[in-house]
C-alpha cells in the first residue's frame, strides 16, 4: 500500500507516463513513508469515445463543438488507496506535490488536478482471506 491509480485521456507519450509513475512513487515514499516496493501504480488511458461528460461522448461533443478533446476538467483523475495512519501535514505534502509534478508533466493546469483519497482501515482490508487487523 499505497495504491494509486492515475486515469489520462488517450495521447499522452510514454515519457509522460514514465515520468508520472516516477513521480507518484517517490512523493509516496517522502510524504506517506511508503516503502518502495509497497507503492502499486496504474496508469489508466481511457480512450475519447470511453469517456462521456454531461452524457455526451467527449469524442462527439469536441467534433460537434469544433474545439481539442483535451480540455478543462476533464483528465487527469487521481484515485489514492492507503492504510489508515497518515497526518494532515503528510496527506497536503503528497497532494500539492502530486499536483505540482501531474501539471508540468501533462501540461495541465493545477486547478484541474483532481485527486481522491482513500484511507482504509486495517479491519477493511484482507490479504489471502485475513483481515490485516488480524493477521500479525
Amino acid at each position: 500500500m499505497p495504491r494509486i491509480t492515475i486515469e489520462i485521456l488517450e495521447g499522452r507519450t510514454l515519457d509522460q507516463k514514465r515520468a508520472l509513475a516516477k513521480e507518484a512513487c517517490a512523493l509516496a515514499c517522502d510524504c506517506l513513508h511508503a516503502s518502495r516496493e509497497n507503492v502499486v501504480i496504474r496508469i489508466v488511458e481511457v480512450s475519447f469515445e470511453n469517456f462521456s461528460h454531461n452524457g455526451d461522448l467527449r469524442s462527439d461533443t469536441a467534433a460537434r463543438e469544433g474545439r481539442a478533446v483535451y480540455g478543462k476538467r476533464m483528465e487527469p483523475r487521481v484515485t489514492v488507496q492507503f492504510l489508515e495512519g497518515r497526518t494532515q501535514g503528510q496527506l497536503e505534502a503528497f497532494v500539492t506535490g502530486l499536483t505540482d509534478r501531474i501539471s508540468e508533466i501533462l501540461f495541465v493546469e493545477k486547478a484541474d488536478v483532481k485527486i481522491f483519497l482513500l484511507e482504509i482501515l486495517r479491519e477493511e482490508i484482507a490479504k489471502g482471506g485475513v483481515l490485516l487487523c488480524d493477521s500479525k
